[in-house]
């Protein structure tokens, strides 16, 4: 019987199983890999849809080894590429250049990092980092390079539709992993029909090694290093300076008592700090008015997706229900629709329409979004449904395309969702982020889709002249 799959937020056990046998030949043919830990399907790396060629991996613990199957699937195995061959692997940069490869990555939070790649033909590269604190995106650097050589087992299988490499880690190998909690991805370059690059585990940006977004295992067993918990994944975002600060309107003032907003101030952090799948946030801040009366106050955050843009609510509030497509062509400067069903649809001066939906929201977040927001009119005719908006469309769209109802709300992810009243002494505020929401889905204190980093936002509502608020300790750190 299979054990259940990994989810983000729990550390999955790989089983450790008695003693077994087994041969490193690619079959899969042992009963130890039926017991095995399975994860299955690939997603696109950087826009996150399902790949269009999957795989799966397996994992199993037994004496000092880590067995472990990675399987690409492909429609036909005679079109893998393999230019590179045994006996070639000095030619690094080429493998992943031009052939086929599945990648396994392991991290132990930021300490330890390494990368083991191979091909259908049988190469296999490894890269390992040295156990000290390091930036994600520079592990390939030299000076960061380690000299670990750990011995690594494997064989490749080649069957009609997929292709299997076994593998077999001696944890002696790995004992600067000092935590038997480890973050792990399996990636596949593939190049038989077109360069697709894909991860199990959905990753925010253009490359595989951000073991910040990996999942994560344990290893059963492992009780000599589970002594040792992992360092903190970053440091927080926690601007303290007049200067740290960016005032989108209104007046920003430092004192002796903290940093005060005038009323109707708006200010967003200079810095941001990124976000990722499998990790949990805590927001938190002491604030205050500075008047005998109570004051509302926003706190929370701006959300950015991977190309530092503003994610707005309208690029991922949904209305259920509402998916459809176009029955007739739309041309820029159009200010009506016609669309298979709009019985779900409704009218009112906060909605969109979403251009080229996918049915699983794997479009979010979508800015391919009606000109004006707005639904003047819905009207059920013969055979379609013809939408008037408040305004004209910028869009160009055949037949058939796909188009969705989405609706616009607060523009920041406010702190429990709603306003925080202040008292005239200092209140310590904060919430806990546990992840994503469901694409599609709702919640408060959730990062919405496509959230890739994000900025600390006050906004002091209260306009009344002389109205000022103080705040400081004011932060965002991982848990």
């Amino acid at each position: 019987m299979l054990l259940p799959l990994l989810t983000f937020h729990l550390a999955a056990a790989v089983p450790r199983l008695p003693d077994v046998t087994v041969k490193i030949d690619g079959t899969l043919n042992e009963e130890a890999w039926e017991r095995a830990e399975l994860h299955r399907g690939l997603w696109k790396l950087g826009d996150r849809s399902a790949a269009k060629a999957s795989g799966e991996c397996r994992f199993f613990l037994s004496g000092r080894y880590l067995y472990g199957a990675l399987t690409a699937f492909e429609p036909d195995v005679s079109t893998l590429k393999m230019s590179v061959k045994p006996g070639e692997q000095e030619r690094y940069p080429r493998i992943h250049e031009n052939d086929e490869v599945m990648n396994l990555f392991f991290s132990e939070g930021d300490r330890c990092f390494c990368q083991i790649a191979f091909t259908p033909s049988g190469v296999r590269t490894f890269q390992g980092v040295r156990p000290t604190r390091l930036l994600y995106d520079d592990w390939r650097q030299p000076r960061l390079r380690e000299e670990w050589s750990p011995r690594i087992e494997h064989a490749v299988r080649i069957v009609p539709g997929r292709w299997t490499v076994e593998i077999r880690l001696n944890l002696d190998d790995f004992d600067n992993f000092r935590s038997g909690r480890w973050r792990f991805n399996f990636c596949r370059e593939r190049r038989a029909a077109e360069n697709e690059l894909s991860t199990l585990f959905p990753m925010t940006g253009t490359r595989f090694n951000d073991f910040r977004q990996y999942g994560a295992f344990r290893l059963e067993g492992q009780q000599e290093y589970d002594a040792v918990s992992p360092e903190p994944m970053s440091r927080p975002l926690a601007p303290e300076k007049l200067q740290q600060w960016q005032v989108l309107n209104g007046k920003l003032r430092e004192s002796a008592d903290g940093l005060i907003l005038a009323g109707g101030t708006r200010i967003i952090s200079s810095d941001s700090l990124p976000v990722f799948q499998g990790q949990s946030y805590r927001l938190s801040g002491e604030l205050k008015s500075l008047e005998k009366q109570p004051l509302q106050l926003f706190f929370g955050l701006q959300l950015l997706d991977s190309r530092n843009r503003e994610i707005l609510p309208q690029h991922v509030l949904i209305v259920p229900r509402s998916d459809t497509t176009l029955t007739a062509p739309a041309s820029p400067g159009d200010s009506e629709l016609l669309v298979k069903d709009a019985s779900g649809w409704k009218t009112g001066p906060n909605y969109f329409v979403a251009l080229n939906t996918k049915p699983d929201y794997s479009d979010l977040p979508n800015r391919q979004l009606s000109y004006v927001a707005g639904i003047r009119e819905i009207n059920r005719e013969n055979g379609f449904w013809r939408v008037r908006l408040h305004g004209p469309h910028r869009f160009t769209a055949p037949v058939g395309t796909s188009v969705r109802l989405h609706l616009t709300g607060a523009s920041y992810l406010y702190l429990d969702g709603k306003a925080l009243t202040l008292s005239p002494e200092w209140r310590h505020f904060e919430a806990t982020i546990p992840g994503f929401r469901l694409r599609g889905g709702g919640g408060h204190n959730l990062f919405w889709p496509g959230t890739a980093s994000v900025k600390l936002l006050l906004w002091l509502t209260d306009r009344t002249p002389g109205s000022e608020a103080a705040f400081r300790n004011v932060k965002l750190e991982s848990l």
